[in-house]
């Protein structure tokens, strides 16, 4: 059993527990578990008293519901459309949002010195939701933890069809870079078909070198990647 530095007295644990089920909709069956999952390091250094290695967990369980989910929900597209939208789930920032959206901040435990402008604070509550979803699999499963996922993020605080349009703004950035940077860019698009789907893939040309390629169902997501993959090439 896990050792915490703080237990639970019964008059504690029975408002701990009517918070956490009208958070989350389920009784623990282990309440040490999910206490470590909110438990920051800030306050709990020992690797048994904070949420890491339980994120640590979380973090893979969380991609491969993910993973299982978006292979069933669109089983006529590519691997990188797929791997697009689990991203987009599984992203940091994403789960922060998600995070207090689930009311973690009523229940997560840190230092309060720490400073929420800065990044390892910003990741706070994300990673304790992912500690969390670690916490879901050793106490009650997969399939309950993919139950959680699902119904309860997704289900309830995610419209997976808005985010599947939602765009990470590479193309706009790279249009910036190049305007600084007085260059001449092109986007090249070809078109194929693969079992009577229409697959784009995009070339982003830059003073006549090619500096990103992507690919997709759509040519809004080929477009993203190709610029995406030329950017990152112009940070270097």
């Amino acid at each position: 059993m896990i050792a915490l530095t703080r237990i639970l007295l019964p008059e504690k644990q029975k408002l701990f527990l009517k918070k956490f089920k009208n958070a989350f909709a389920f009784y623990p069956s282990n309440i040490s578990l999910f206490l470590q999952a909110f438990r920051h390091k800030s306050i709990g250094m020992q690797p048994e008293l904070n949420n890491e290695r339980l994120e640590f967990l979380g973090d893979s369980v969380l991609s491969t519901v993910m993973t299982d989910y978006v292979y069933r929900k669109y089983p006529d597209v590519n691997e990188g459309f797929l791997t697009q939208i689990r991203s987009k789930v599984t992203n940091r920032a994403f789960l922060n949002k998600l995070a207090l959206k689930l009311g973690f901040k009523e229940f997560v435990e840190y230092d309060r010195s720490i400073q929420m402008d800065n990044r390892p604070a910003n990741n706070l509550f994300g990673n304790a939701l992912e500690a969390f979803i670690g916490a879901i699999y050793i106490d009650k499963g997969y399939n309950f933890a993919y139950q959680f996922v699902i119904k309860k993020c997704i289900g309830e605080h995610i419209d997976i069809n808005t985010l599947e349009q939602k765009e990470d703004n590479y193309k706009g950035r790279l249009y910036e870079l190049v305007q600084r940077d007085k260059k001449e860019i092109r986007f090249i698009m070809e078109e194929t078909e693969d079992q009577n789907h229409k697959i784009y893939t995009a070339f982003v040309i830059i003073d006549g070198k090619e500096l990103g390629r992507g690919k997709g169902h759509k040519k809004k997501v080929a477009e993203q990647q190709a610029a995406e993959e030329a950017y990152k090439k112009m940070q270097l």
